[in-house]
């Protein structure tokens, strides 16, 4: 199962990619690197061949995919959606909202488990303004959410009391829009806030840009100190930084796989997360032997931030890259550009020729494996 959930992923990766613009030449490079070694490990063709729609597994396949993705309700007009800025699948408009939540004197609640910032957010509120106050951009709709300031001393009806109170409000997040409100209608699914491997060159950019700002703030110092729970492989970001040229710092490394953001602060060190809202402030020396308490990168961010399981997609990212670049670096110095094109052009001439004789009879043994693990299922 585990071998064809791979194909499955590395197919449509596949074809995302190959949507994706070349934005310049080493995004193209690294582009045109990632999809020869999807294709040489799992396809094996330079082009993606696609079944015969009249093979029953494919048909059996189709109809479930058909079923999926048919919605109970009818997309809005396009005019609408622009003319109320309504874009629910806009990570950029998703964190916008989010970030609408920063005043901790205007939004107190950060503290509950179920009606998050990032639940209140992909149902379209911002926060008003006012003290834990909802407002929606769209239909103008405003309304508070209060919790009993005083509880009693029962610790466990008060968990039920607040659980029931999060379950009603967690309703009136959809209800509370006006009728006429396309947030009423849809939200934002909670999987375009999730860091996908389809988006690695976004996210690739995002963590250079972010990692040269941090160097300037982190390489002065050397009592900061990071508290790290988990045995990270960071070598292939490292041979990533090498190949860019640019300055290793571990603790720079960590700090920006975990997309916290440096600013300096008189003799503290401010660090700040977009995408759910937090921010702390630690003391520097530059003294290594100081007393100052380790950080924990992870643990400083909310259970629903992005960034908590994101970071092990991010790790992905960096092991495709330096795979390949290791691989064009050998290339380079045993062959010129043009050897190395040609030898290419072969080498996806005879994969092809293996996939033609050999692959389509495996890759419809592995759909036939996962249609009877799904009807088991």
């Amino acid at each position: 199962m585990e071998r064809a959930s791979s194909i499955i992923e590395s197919l449509n990766l596949t074809k995302k990619l190959e949507k994706t613009p070349n934005y310049n030449d080493d995004n193209a490079r690294y582009k045109n690197s990632i999809l020869k070694k999807i294709r040489s490990r799992y396809v094996g063709s330079n082009r993606i061949k696609k079944p015969s729609s009249n093979i029953p597994i494919v048909k059996y396949f189709q109809s479930i995919s058909k079923n999926r993705i048919r919605s109970a309700t009818k997309p809005l007009p396009d005019s609408i959606t622009k003319s109320l800025n309504y874009l629910p699948f806009s990570k950029d408009q998703l964190i916008c909202r989010i970030n609408s939540f920063k005043d901790s004197q205007k939004w107190d609640l950060n503290y509950l488990n179920k009606l998050t910032v990032l639940k209140i957010a992909r149902y379209g509120w911002f926060q008003s303004g006012r003290k834990n106050e909802l407002w929606c951009k769209c239909c103008n709709e405003r309304f508070s959410i209060k919790f009993p300031e005083t509880l009693n001393n029962n610790d466990e009806d008060n968990d039920q009391l607040i659980d029931k109170l999060q379950d009603r409000y967690q309703e009136l997040l959809a209800q509370s829009h006006k009728d006429t409100c396309p947030w009423k209608v849809r939200n934002t699914p909670e999987l375009v806030y999730k860091i996908e491997l389809n988006d690695i060159f976004n996210q690739i950019d995002h963590f250079e840009n972010l990692y040269r700002h941090n160097l300037s703030f982190v390489k002065d110092f050397n009592g900061l100190k990071i508290d790290n729970d988990d045995d990270l492989n960071l070598n292939n970001i490292i041979k990533w930084l090498s190949l860019k040229e640019l300055d290793i710092n571990i603790y720079c490394i960590l700090i920006t796989l975990f997309n916290w953001k440096l600013n300096k602060i008189s003799n503290n060190l401010l660090f700040e997360s977009i995408t759910d809202n937090r921010r702390f402030i630690t003391s520097l020396s530059n003294d290594k032997d100081s007393g100052i308490e380790p950080i924990n990168l992870l643990d400083e961010h909310y259970s629903w931030c992005d960034y908590v399981e994101g970071y092990k997609i991010v790790l992905q990212m960096f092991e495709i890259l330096t795979h390949d670049q290791s691989i064009n670096g050998n290339d380079d110095n045993n062959n010129d550009n043009d050897n190395d094109s040609t030898n290419d052009d072969e080498n996806i001439d005879n994969e092809t020729r293996d996939y033609d004789a050999n692959n389509d009879e495996k890759f419809l043994e592995k759909m036939e494996q996962l249609r009877k693990i799904y009807l088991d299922d």
